[in-house]
């Protein structure tokens, strides 16, 4: 496991869907940690969930706090702002360059 920095930026905001798990600008920016020829990053309002593109469960963790509170505002029209946090990843998911 590898603790890592997810940066959610204001352009992954602006490109989130509210209510869509892979679409959700947690998952975007998460998406950019892992290597995107084996995985994709989908959310819920308690985990970073990652699938291997077949879809099946490669990788489960916790969001810190908050994330969730940031899921429950977005998904609910609240204005949102970029932020930061940190989570573990097993390290197998993630990109090469990390």
């Amino acid at each position: 496991m590898i603790t890592v920095k997810v940066e959610v930026t204001f352009d992954d905001i602006l490109q989130g869907t509210p209510g869509a798990c892979g679409s959700c600008p947690i998952a975007l920016a998460a998406q950019r940690l892992l290597d995107t020829d084996r995985f994709k990053v989908e959310v819920s309002l308690l985990s970073l969930i990652c699938l291997n593109l077949d879809g099946d469960l490669s990788g489960l963790a916790e969001l810190p706090p908050d994330a969730r509170a940031f899921i429950d505002g977005f998904d609910h029209g609240a204005d949102v702002e970029p932020f930061e946090f940190e989570i573990e990843l097993p390290d197998e998911l993630l990109a090469v360059s990390q």
